[in-house]
C-alpha cells in the first residue's frame, strides 16, 4: 500500500536558480518513509532503541521530470518494492505536484543489526508491509564511474556533529549537498544516482574527486582517510541559466 504524505517548499530549500536543492528532496523522501514504516507500527526510533535495528541507504537513483520551486505544494508517495529480497529492502517514491509526477525514485536499503552490524533478511524483518511493484527511473541504479573518466581532487570535507544522524554516521540527506558542491557547473537536475559504499563518522575526513564523462554526465567520488570509498555519484543535469551576482 502507498503511503502519500503532503508538504509545503520552503524559500530555504531552493538555490541560487530558485529549484529545489536535491538534498532538501531527499529530506522530504526520508521523511515520508519515516513516517510510512511508524504507520505500520514501526517508528525509526523504536527499531534503533527497542529492536537494535536501523535501516542504511545503499544505493538510490532518481529522474526529475518537472520543477520543484519555493512555496509549490507536492505530494510524496513511497511503497515498499515487491522485488525486495534477500538482504536488500528496496523502496520506491513518487513526487507529484499539481497531480503530476516530477520525480521518481527506486532507492536499496540494508536493515542492520546494531549490536555487531551484521545485515538482517528481508524474511527476517518482524514488521508486515505491503508490497507493491516497482518503479524505476531511467538513471542507473548503480553509480559505476566508467575506468576512463579521469578524476580530479576537487576539496576535502571534514565530517561534523550537525551531519550525523541517530544511527552514529553522516545521514544520507547530506550527501547531495556535497556532490553537488563538487561540481564544477550547475543546471537542473535531470538524473542523479548515489552508490553508498562506507559509512562516514564525526571527525572523519572525506577527499572529494569530480570528473566529466564522454556521456556529458559528472561523476563524483569521496573517499575516506583509509582509502576506502564513502560514495559514488552520477550527476546528469539540464541547462539553466545561471543567476549571477554583481557585488562590484
Amino acid at each position: 500500500m502507498k503511503f502519500t504524505k503532503k508538504y509545503k517548499i520552503l524559500f530555504h530549500d531552493t538555490d541560487k536558480n530558485g529549484l529545489i536543492y536535491p538534498s532538501s528532496l531527499f529530506v522530504y523522501l526520508q521523511e515520508t518513509a519515516h513516517m510510512h514504516i511508524a504507520s505500520v507500527g514501526s517508528s525509526s526510533e523504536s527499531m534503533h532503541e527497542k529492536d537494535g535495528e536501523g535501516f542504511w541507504l545503499t544505493r538510490i537513483c532518481l529522474d526529475m521530470t518537472g520543477e520543484i520551486h519555493a512555496y509549490d505544494e507536492i505530494e510524496v508517495e513511497t511503497w515498499a518494492s515487491s522485488d525486495s529480497r534477500g538482504f536488500s529492502f528496496n523502496r520506491c517514491f513518487r513526487v507529484l505536484k499539481n497531480g503530476e509526477v516530477v520525480c521518481n525514485v527506486y532507492s536499496v536499503w540494508v536493515l542492520m543489526r546494531l549490536s555487531d552490524m551484521r545485515p538482517i533478511p528481508v524474511k527476517d524483518w518482524h514488521t508486515e508491509i505491503t508490497r507493491e511493484d516497482p518503479v524505476k527511473p531511467n538513471a542507473p541504479i548503480h553509480a559505476r564511474i566508467p575506468a576512463e573518466t579521469e578524476l580530479c581532487k576537487v576539496g576535502e570535507r571534514t565530517i561534523l556533529y550537525s551531519d550525523i544522524d541517530i544511527n552514529g554516521h553522516m545521514n544520507n540527506t547530506r550527501y547531495p549537498n556535497i556532490i553537488f558542491d563538487s561540481l564544477p557547473t550547475h543546471g537542473k537536475l535531470s538524473e542523479l544516482t548515489i552508490s553508498y559504499m562506507h559509512e562516514a563518522t564525526e571527525g572523519e575526513k572525506l577527499t572529494l574527486m569530480c570528473g566529466e564523462g564522454a556521456d556529458g554526465v559528472f561523476y563524483v567520488r569521496s573517499r575516506k582517510e583509509d582509502g576506502s570509498i564513502n560514495i559514488e555519484a552520477r550527476v546528469k543535469m539540464l541547462p539553466v541559466k545561471e543567476k549571477t551576482y554583481d557585488r562590484a
